[in-house]
Order: structure tokens, then sequence, then C-alpha cells
């Protein structure tokens, strides 16, 4: 359809009404295959962080006094497999709430947070800009964390 506001100026420079319907057919199929692309990466990442979640000794079944959860993300911007794992950890003094980013594939970390109640024994995050930064609490590790896994 867009291309139909630009016919008169496609037509002008040789583009056909046959032209430009091939055009708009490779251009859906170009869509579709894109759509492919990125179902694909998606399916690689969630395998990957599984393995690596494994790798770091999580496993499926809980732990005495232990909840695990994974969550993974194909970033299409970065191109980069996320994967955020939340444990919280309790014990007769408390419960330890830990979270970490990292990249499925490279290992390297991108976020770290642990807490006990009120009390904060880590924040970092390293920001878009390659700069590490501390946070205070754990909803501002979220909004820190965030924009690696929506984009």
């Amino acid at each position: 359809m867009r291309f139909l506001a630009l016919a008169p100026l496609l037509t002008l420079l040789g583009c056909s009404s046959d032209r430009i319907a091939q055009l708009e057919k490779e251009n859906r199929e170009l869509r579709v295959e894109l759509e492919s692309v990125k179902l694909d990466s998606k399916e690689r990442c969630s395998r990957q962080a599984r393995i690596e979640y494994e790798a770091l000794g999580w496993k499926e079944e809980e732990r005495k006094g232990t909840l695990v959860h994974l969550t993974n993300h194909f970033n299409t911007k970065t191109r980069t497999c996320f994967m955020l794992i939340d444990s919280i950890i309790a014990d007769r003094t408390g419960a330890l709430l830990t979270m970490g980013l990292m990249d499925a594939f490279e290992g390297k970390s991108y976020a770290k947070y642990a807490g006990k109640g009120n009390n904060l024994v880590t924040c970092k995050v390293t920001l878009s800009t390659g700069k590490e930064s501390d946070c205070h609490s754990s909803d501002e590790f979220d909004s820190l964390v965030n924009p690696y896994m929506e984009e």
C-alpha cells in the first residue's frame, strides 16, 4: 500500500505496476523470512539459557528452602541472548534474594543483586553504555535490567 502513493514517481523512474506488485510481494516474503529468523533466534536462546542454567548448578527440582526462576530473552537490538535468574534462599535467619543477568552464550555478567530483608548486600548493573552502575534496591535493579529484557 505504501507504494501506491509513490506510483506516479516510480512510473517516471521506470517502475511499472507489475514491477511495483513484484516489489510488494518480495517485501512481504522478506517480512515472513525475518519473522522466521527471529523465532529461530528465540528458540536457540531458550535452549542455550536452559543449558547454561543447568551448567551453573540450577535444576528444575527445588532444593529445600530454595526457589529459583529462569527467564530468557533474545534482544533483537543487541542480538544477545539474556538470561535472568532469580532465587530466594530461606534459612532460620530469613530469606536471601539474588538476581543475576547474563549473556547465555558468552557467560558475561551484566547485573547482580543480593539482599536479605532490608539489608542490601550488592547491587550492580552494567548499563548499555558499558558503564557499571550501583543500584540501591530491587526495584532500581529491575528498572535498570528491563531494557535488556524488553527489546
